[in-house]
């Protein structure tokens, strides 16, 4: 009776049940001299014996171990060309080895069409073996020659191995960690999407407060323009009105003035220019010197805090009164001053009223004291 594929398929599934009669089948399939080969030659032997077991197994699984295999061979041979000289001999070992994959690949698969074909597998397997065991023999005597590089190259592939294996789980671990990067990316690539949406509102949004923010600093400076004015207003008002209270113990009869009340004092002796140049004067405070009785004319320029600009306004516009034959003394008035204004108001005597102090006093006396 002939031994068919479902026989083949049987015998499968029972060493399958039974690991026990594996083992009794192997030592009646394999020679005892594979049996007994060196501890070196452990992995060439797993290689048979894994042959051996591949015949039970589907072929779909076998390809996958080989994949998964050449997949971990080709990294061991990355790592091992980063090594160095030493690396460079277990290349060429590897090379070799792999070489001899090869051609047991294309034996496995002949093998495995041999064995789809016929009932007669197991016949042909120990025939196989019986080859495999004049290589392993040639193996044996090539190995022997190596010495004591083999055992380093050993030694080294171990190590390599270690090392792969760890590799492997730094692998493992980073694309776990990449699985997730690529869900926080995703999340992160979607809330930047939105949150481009957003800027782009808030630019919009900044714009058009840019543009209010502009309207609005355009009336704030129209409005300090007229407060400025008014202010101005305010203060040659205040001085006018209240002169008495600020001169009343340098003069007598104080009277706050517009400079167009002296117009015709100062028509006959100014020019055009001049006069026009008077006539922009804030406040002129008249009254009689309390000194000697005579009229005198404090020309003032009032601002709310003092600067040098109102000093030599002041001092420009009192010259054209005295021009025009009157006692002029220049004056600047104000909440406060900054002290350049008082500087040079000293410098030049020139009565600075701020808060209703008095400064430059005896400088303005000396030079009343020289004016006729």
């Amino acid at each position: 009776m002939a031994f068919t594929v479902q026989d083949f398929s049987d015998l499968i599934r029972l060493l399958e049940e039974h690991p026990e009669w594996r083992e009794q089948l192997r030592a009646l399939i394999l020679p005892q001299e594979v049996l007994s080969l060196p501890e070196k030659m452990t992995q060439l032997v797993s290689a048979v014996n894994n042959l051996a077991r591949a015949q039970a197994e589907a072929s779909q699984r076998f390809d996958r171990v080989l994949t998964q295999f050449g997949e971990r061979l080709t990294r061991l041979e990355e790592l091992v060309a980063q090594q160095g000289e030493r690396i460079a001999r277990l290349e060429e070992l590897v090379a070799q080895q792999a070489a001899r994959l090869d051609k047991q690949e294309e034996r496995l698969a002949r093998l495995e069409e041999l064995v789809a074909q016929q009932g007669e597998r197991i016949a042909r397997l120990e025939e196989l073996v019986a080859q495999q065991g004049e290589r392993i023999a040639r193996l044996e005597e090539l190995v022997a020659q190596q010495g004591e590089r083999i055992a380093r190259l050993e030694e080294l592939v171990a190590q390599q191995g270690e090392r792969l294996a760890r590799l492997e789980e730094l692998v493992a671990q980073q694309a776990a960690r990449l699985d997730r990067h690529e869900e926080r990316l995703a999340r992160l690539e979607e809330a930047v999407a939105q949150l481009r949406e957003t800027v782009a509102q808030l630019v919009e949004a900044v714009r058009e407060l840019a543009r209010t923010v502009q309207l609005h600093a355009q009336r704030l400076d129209s409005l300090e323009k007229r407060f400025a004015k008014i202010s101005g207003f305010y203060y040659e008002v205040h001085y006018r009105e209240r002169a008495g209270a600020y001169f009343g113990r340098l003069l007598k009869r104080t009277r706050g003035l517009h400079p167009n009340d002296l117009e015709e004092e100062v028509e006959n002796h100014l020019t055009d220019e001049e006069r026009a140049e008077f006539y922009l004067a804030d406040v002129v405070v008249r009254g009689n010197w309390i000194q000697d009785g005579q009229p005198v004319f404090f020309v003032m320029e009032v601002s709310e805090t003092v600067d040098a600009n109102d000093v030599v306004r002041a001092i420009r516009r009192a010259e054209l009164l005295r021009k025009a034959g009157l006692r002029a003394v220049p004056a600047v008035a104000g909440e406060d001053r900054n002290s350049e204004a008082l500087e040079l108001a000293t410098d030049r005597g020139v009565l600075v009223v701020t808060d209703g102090k008095l400064e430059n006093l005896e400088l303005v006396e000396q030079s009343l004291s020289t004016i006729s």
